[in-house]
């Protein structure tokens, strides 16, 4: 018999998506809007796991928490946050919560955390980090592309360059068959190798002529900087 699936959102786009990715995989899914309709649901019908939203409306995702562990305190429940609510996460794995999926959501990502609960062979295999570990993971890759931002933010000019130039390492990385760890590492580099910059004077970056021989000096300087700053992270 297929595992059966409750999805609380407040974001119907959210559960939709969810639930036409889940259904092909197999899984009974139900999705309801607010804590209230899924706690309703949930004493009327049995289910296999719970993915429930952190902040949703009225009743938000911790409180809905608590009161799916004062009906079935066994059931899995997987919460789902984006990388400003971490705290709350923080909050749900310390009252319960099995896990958590970081929005936007991947069903992909998804399916992998709901097999590791449900499916016993799948928790068994080594290696699997721990929902702490990977909650560290997301915040540090959050931070990684504010700072991008930060960077294109104050040289237009090179908008969307650094996302570019990891696509490209991650492929030649690949193309060398070098482990999944040092590919994440190298994608996360290429992110920042432009984060000296933001030490370059501004007149200098968006000056529309041709730079003097002092001026690039300067520009040259930014690789320096950047690897002061990054030697910190």
């Amino acid at each position: 018999m297929p595992h059966k699936i409750l999805i609380i959102d407040d974001d119907v786009h959210v559960s939709e998506m969810l639930k036409k990715f889940l259904r092909k995989l197999n899984y009974q899914v139900a999705t309801v809007e607010s804590g209230e309709k899924g706690l309703e649901k949930l004493k009327k019908e049995k289910f296999s796991l719970v993915l429930c939203d952190v902040v949703m409306p009225k009743m938000d995702g911790i409180e809905t928490l608590n009161k799916i562990k004062g009906i079935n305190e066994s059931l899995p429940v997987v919460m789902m946050s984006g990388f400003a609510t971490h705290d709350r996460i923080v909050k749900s794995l310390e009252k319960g919560a099995n896990d958590f999926i970081a929005k936007p959501v991947s069903g992909i990502q998804a399916n992998k955390i709901i097999k590791k609960i449900l499916d016993p062979q799948v928790r068994k295999l080594p290696g699997q980090p721990s929902p702490t570990a990977r909650l560290l993971r997301e915040g540090y890759l959050g931070l990684l592309n504010i700072i991008t931002n930060m960077i294109e933010i104050k040289n237009s000019y090179i908008k969307d360059h650094g996302a570019r130039v990891s696509k490209h390492a991650i492929k030649i990385a690949q193309a060398m068959q070098l482990p999944e760890g040092t590919i994440e590492i190298i994608s996360c580099a290429a992110l920042l190798h432009d984060l000296g910059k933001v030490g370059v004077s501004d007149l200098i970056l968006s000056k529309p002529d041709k730079l003097n021989d002092q001026e690039w000096d300067a520009v040259k300087m930014h690789a320096t900087i950047g690897s002061g700053m990054v030697e910190q992270l």
